[in-house]
């Protein structure tokens, strides 16, 4: 072969394959940047409908505000929590409504001894740093003596 015509073709090969592989691994850094941010909005996620779900939860096991729910009648009203979260900084505002009252699952219609009351919960868990919001909204009854016997 002619020395003089290949002269600086290893060092064209050379560079072509360097721009490669660094194309390759800027791809591969992305790519991983990308699976960072998903993981983390994933964990967001789930730690703010925790937190919603607990919000909620808190509020349904005080019976206060059950009977203020049943006081205030079909009408939404603003349900005070304690905090959920001491790590994070997450809001979570609760309301209740009582949504009716009916038969006791599990009893006889006949039996009329008990009624069950009906409420709805909305609870949402949000971090204003980030513009994200979770909500729950749950349902529950409470049995209570039927008044009317």
């Amino acid at each position: 072969m002619n020395m003089i015509s290949e002269r600086g073709s290893a060092l064209l090969v050379a560079l072509v394959l360097i721009f490669m592989l660094s194309a390759m691994g800027v791809s591969a850094m992305r790519g991983s940047t990308m699976e960072m941010r998903m993981a983390n909005n994933a964990v967001q996620t789930a730690a703010m409908r925790q937190a919603a779900e607990s919000a909620a939860d808190m509020a349904l096991s005080d019976v206060n505000n059950l009977n203020q729910a049943w006081n205030a009648g079909n009408e939404w009203h603003s349900v005070d929590v304690p905090d959920v979260s001491d790590s994070l900084d997450i809001e979570t505002p609760v309301s209740m409504r009582h949504s009716g009252d009916g038969l006791v699952n599990g009893f006889s219609a006949g039996s009329g001894g008990f009624m069950s009351l009906r409420f709805v919960t909305r609870s949402e868990a949000m971090v204003s740093e980030v513009s994200a919001i979770a909500g729950v909204e749950q349902g529950s009854y409470r049995i209570v003596p039927n008044p009317n016997n």
